[in-house]
C-alpha cells in the first residue's frame, strides 16, 4: 500500500521496455519435449524453462503428467540454456563451489 522510490517508477520503465523488445503478444513457454517416436535410442525427456515468473510447482506437475506411472528409460533432464549467467558467481571463493 505504500510506493517507495525508485521502485515503483522502475517498475514501469522495465514494463514498458518489455513491451518494447518482446512485443505486447509475447508468452513465456515452459515445456516437456519428448523423444521423437521414430528414435528408438533416445529415452531422455527434457523440461524447459523460459523464466515465466507465473510458473508454479502445480504448473510443473501438470507438465510431467504424461510421465506419470511410466518408467523412464533414460534421463529427465532440466534445460536452463535460455539463461546465459554463469553456474556460479565469480565472486565466491574457490572452496565454496
Amino acid at each position: 500500500d505504500q510506493y517507495f522510490i525508485p521502485a515503483s517508477c522502475q517498475k514501469i520503465i522495465t514494463g514498458l521496455i518489455a513491451i518494447k523488445e518482446l512485443g505486447e503478444d509475447f508468452k513465456y513457454t515452459t515445456t516437456l519435449e519428448q523423444p521423437p517416436a521414430n528414435l528408438g535410442h533416445s529415452e531422455d525427456y527434457k523440461l524447459c524453462f523460459s523464466g515465466d515468473p507465473t510458473l508454479t510447482s502445480q504448473d510443473v506437475a501438470e507438465l510431467l503428467l504424461p510421465l506419470k506411472g511410466k518408467k523412464i528409460q533414460g534421463s529427465l533432464k532440466i534445460d536452463h540454456s535460455t539463461y546465459q549467467t554463469p553456474e556460479w558467481s565469480p565472486h565466491l571463493m574457490p572452496e565454496d563451489i
